[in-house]
């Protein structure tokens, strides 16, 4: 019997179960065969990725014709508020962020950018949220064929039920039975195995 566990060292620790995969290699008790070429991605994302692995700084500007630029903020206060500047020029952008808390957190993020994108929409349930906001589940629901992760619209809340249009179509639910959050802006972790057209990233020095 042989068994092949395949996984990604570098991506974020599973919450309950810790590092095994990293462990396992860690230990030097186990044949270990790395892939170094990249497929699913170009060059520059890929280019970046090695060199951040690597422990060095990539080379990036503020140059708005690089593919990847960088915007130096003094404190948390800018770094929301040159998201919002960022959003209204690339409205469907997804911002990303390390944490849920604090102003240039998820929270604080996804209240600005619903308002700026999807002003006078009331969100008075239980969920917060409302008619034509982007929202992301939070559990797996393989009945509906939706992930943790999966993004949506919100198309229709009445009688206590929630529509929500995602890529396998539209989905409704008792709002009590919904497992889904505002996803304008989402945690690193929330984000991890998406994909995304253009990507703001808020990297904060107060955490």
């Amino acid at each position: 019997c042989r068994i092949v566990f395949v996984g990604d060292v570098h991506q974020l620790p599973s919450i309950d179960y810790g590092q095994i995969l990293n462990d396992l290699i860690m230990s030097e008790q186990f044949p270990v065969t790395r892939l170094t070429k990249t497929f699913r991605f170009g060059d520059d994302i890929g280019g970046l990725a090695r060199i951040v692995l690597s422990g060095d700084t990539p080379n990036v500007s503020d140059d708005p014709n690089n593919t990847t630029t960088f915007i130096e903020c003094a404190d948390d206060a800018m770094i929301s508020d040159t998201i919002i500047n960022l959003i209204e020029q690339v409205t469907d952008a997804q911002v990303l962020t390390p944490v849920k808390d604090g102003l240039a957190g998820a929270l604080e993020l996804n209240s600005r950018i619903a308002e700026l994108l999807n002003p006078g929409v009331l969100r008075t349930n239980i969920l917060n949220i409302g008619v034509g906001d982007r929202v992301a589940n939070t559990k797996n629901d393989y009945e509906h064929g939706l992930v943790n992760g999966s993004i949506g619209i919100v198309k229709l809340i009445d009688n206590g039920d929630i529509s929500i249009e995602y890529d396998v179509g539209v989905v409704t639910l008792p709002l009590t039975a919904a497992n889904v959050s505002m996803a304008y802006a989402l945690t690193v972790h929330k984000a991890q195995g998406q994909e995304y057209d253009t990507v703001i990233i808020a990297l904060s020095h107060s955490k």
